[in-house]
């Protein structure tokens, strides 16, 4: 008997049918199948490749240079002869090859699906075996499928049935897409359906893993993962809402909305040029090459052919910015963004982009998986990422000092700690207070016996650094580390008995004024700083921070910037500006004529002013009060992160809440009193 046919109105505006069971019709199925065969068949056959492939494969199908008994948990051998057959079945799926060429392809195709089938290598990590050997095999059995007779359909899809709809974040989206590539095989629309369902089920707002409610990614625990685990949801979500548009399987507006508020809310804040910053990569800086942005545009161009879709010129712009670099149609993106739920701060101008990673008691620190990220143990402490072009810290990972990145402050000769896996931070006070334009972040920060009083203060064209409260209960060397970049081009040092050129080794230099190097100017404000400077090779190897990775050595010329803080400092300070300028004529005019005022640098209370835009903001770790020169007596009665707007007579007042308990604070300055909601969920503006 045939089944009953009704007709539903789909979320995006168009009608299909569906049967009183809730199982959709087959031709919905053909039509998501017709779309996967569509991108399979976009990459370009390697015909000649694929035949030399044929030629020496041995007769039972294998390769004699592929390790098939390997478990390796990371850049698994066996993935070789997936990769084999793919080839092979792209250059089947091309047809026109005259044979005997055609009957050698197929023949080999049959040989290398046989043998995998039968062998069946699996890793000891699990993904291999539920998501990456399945995925491969699933797009190489649908464009061999007229091929696989005799039962074979059915035996490749007992391998493709470990992928299993479990799980969350990008590992559910990654399971789904082998469930319904089985599904295509099988002509199972029910399965199909229950994987999309799943789908639509992870594109939500939550505090578990997946997208925050500050459009921040979560993964593997409350941990910043939107590169990599996220920067895979970027792309896979949207993937499948294109694939599924216009059937029974397509996704609701409600779901669409959150991808596109994900894409420009939150991944595109965390871009510069074609890199997404390595801060909220988690553990794949130790991968060559990682952090490429490129595939931001085609998210983008995904989005866009999508019904319902409602910020298309933001879309566009991302995308052509990406393709083509800043234009007229597509400026750069300009702005402060705190990311609340990941103690995470970016600040973006036309010149440049600056990003801060905090660590607190609520966030996972970044972790060693795969014995990937062995030395990152600072990767949360503080972190500074300065970009102009994006390339600046491009591959620098195998040669870097990991005792040393950007921003944090360390015990520099203490020996090396592996990371342990869901270490959180031992202090509360973190987070960050914008606007959309400025912002102030700030962190109290614990390490093993080290602390320090950390913050940022944003403003239009340049970011203040402070740190007050440094003291070390070991007998280690403290730094803080104010870059270590790739040098390109000179590197300029002004002290009060001159100008001087630093191109050797780093050294030890007293009470400077400024430096300069590729385009970025660091002013010192502390006349008795002392600083390391200078750029010189660095040689190191992948395989010291990724185990899976090659002990090739590399060298490098690094360009470091330091201030020393001395053996058992019991409460040292540093204060210095980082802005990005033209040349050094340039800089030393800035520096000559500072439009930055530092209030006040104490482990009680930190604040920066800037007469110019009559901005003043304040980090206050505890209740206090200081004087400013703008803004008279300035105070809180509790601690919060706080922003005063200056405009004549007129003073608004801005309070951010890094301990995330809620509640109020009253704050004073220029001579008015006001009580402040401090609420857990921050917003911009």
């Amino acid at each position: 008997m045939a089944r009953w046919l009704g007709v539903i109105i789909l979320a995006m505006g168009t009608s299909t049918a569906i049967y009183a069971d809730g199982t959709p019709p087959l031709k919905d199925l053909t039509a998501v199948k017709t779309r996967i065969l569509q991108e399979l068949r976009a990459t370009s056959p390697n015909v000649k490749k694929a035949l030399s492939l044929v030629q020496n494969q041995q007769p039972d199908g294998s390769w004699k240079d592929i390790p098939y008994d390997a478990k390796d948990r990371m850049l698994w051998p066996p993935m070789r002869h997936l990769d084999r057959l793919r080839t092979l079945a792209n250059a089947y799926g091309a047809g026109k090859i005259p044979n005997p060429d055609q009957t050698a392809l197929e023949q080999g195709v049959l040989r290398a699906f046989d043998f995998w089938v039968m062998r069946d290598p699996q890793s000891s990590n699990w993904w291999y075996n539920e998501i990456g050997a399945p995925q491969s095999l699933s797009g190489s059995m649908l464009l061999t499928e007229p091929l696989l007779t005799d039962g074979r359909i059915e035996k490749g899809c007992l391998l493709l049935a470990r992928a299993k709809l479990g799980m969350t974040g990008q590992n559910l989206i990654w399971l789904a897409e082998n469930v319904i590539g089985r599904a295509c095989l099988q002509r199972d629309t029910a399965l199909m359906s229950e994987a999309f369902k799943r789908i639509g089920a992870e594109i939500v707002i939550t505090e578990k893993e997946g997208i925050q409610p500050d459009y921040s990614f979560h993964q593997h625990g409350a941990q910043l993962y939107s590169g990599g685990y996220g920067n895979g949801f970027a792309a896979s979500a949207p993937r499948f809402a294109l694939l599924a548009q216009n059937t029974a399987f397509a996704l609701t507006p409600d779901k669409i909305r959150i991808l596109e508020n994900y894409l420009l809310d939150g991944q595109q804040w965390m871009i510069r040029g074609n890199r997404f910053d390595y801060s909220a990569c988690g553990r794949e800086p130790t991968r060559p090459n990682s952090g490429k942005a490129d595939g931001y545009a085609a998210n983008a161009r995904s989005l866009l052919k999508l019904e319902g879709i409602t910020r298309r010129e933001e879309l566009k712009r991302l995308a052509e910015r990406i393709e083509k670099g800043t234009t007229a149609a597509a400026p750069a993106l300009t702005g402060h963004r705190h990311f609340w739920r990941s103690d995470y701060t970016v600040h973006h101008t036309p010149d440049w982009m600056v990003s801060v990673r905090m660590t607190s008691t609520r966030l996972q620190q970044t972790e060693v998986i795969n014995e990937e990220n062995l030395l990152g143990e600072h990767l949360s402490d503080g972190v500074m990422y300065l970009y102009r072009t994006g390339d600046e810290y491009l591959n620098i990972f195998p040669v870097w000092d990991w005792a040393r990145p950007p921003g944090v402050t360390t015990e520099h000769n203490r020996p090396a700690q592996r990371v342990n896996n869901r270490r959180r931070g031992t202090r509360s006070f973190a987070g960050g207070l914008s606007d959309g334009k400025r912002g102030v972040s700030a962190m109290d920060f614990e390490r093993d016996g080290l602390t320090a009083k950390k913050a940022w203060f944003f403003f239009d064209d340049e970011v203040v650094c402070l740190g007050a409260g440094i003291t070390s209960s070991n007998a280690y060397r403290v730094i803080t580390s104010i870059n270590q970049c790739l040098a390109k081009g000179p590197v300029t040092l002004k002290r009060a008995d001159g100008v001087i050129e630093i191109s050797t080794e780093p050294e030890k230099i007293a009470r400077p004024l400024w430096a300069y190097h590729n385009g970025i100017g660091y002013v010192f404000l502390d006349p008795g700083e002392s600083v390391g400077l200078g750029a010189a090779v660095q040689t190191g190897n992948w395989k010291r921070i990724s185990a899976p990775q090659k002990a090739d050595p590399v060298s490098i010329t690094v360009f470091s910037l330091w201030l020393n803080h001395g053996t058992h400092p019991g409460a040292a300070t540093y204060a210095y500006v980082i802005t990005p300028q033209a040349d050094t004529t340039a800089l030393e005019a800035y520096a000559t004529a500072s439009p930055i005022r530092v209030s006040v640098n104490s482990p009680g209370v930190q604040a920066v002013e800037q007469e110019k835009t009559g901005v003043l903001q304040a980090a206050f770790y505890e209740a206090a009060s200081f004087e400013s020169a703008m803004c008279g007596t300035v105070s809180a009665d509790k601690p919060c992160l706080l922003m005063v707007q200056k405009e004549g007579t007129q003073v608004a007042f801005s309070a951010g809440n890094p301990l995330n308990q809620g509640g109020t604070v009253t704050v004073q300055a220029c001579g008015r009193k006001q009580t402040v909601i401090l609420t857990k969920e921050p917003t911009d503006g």
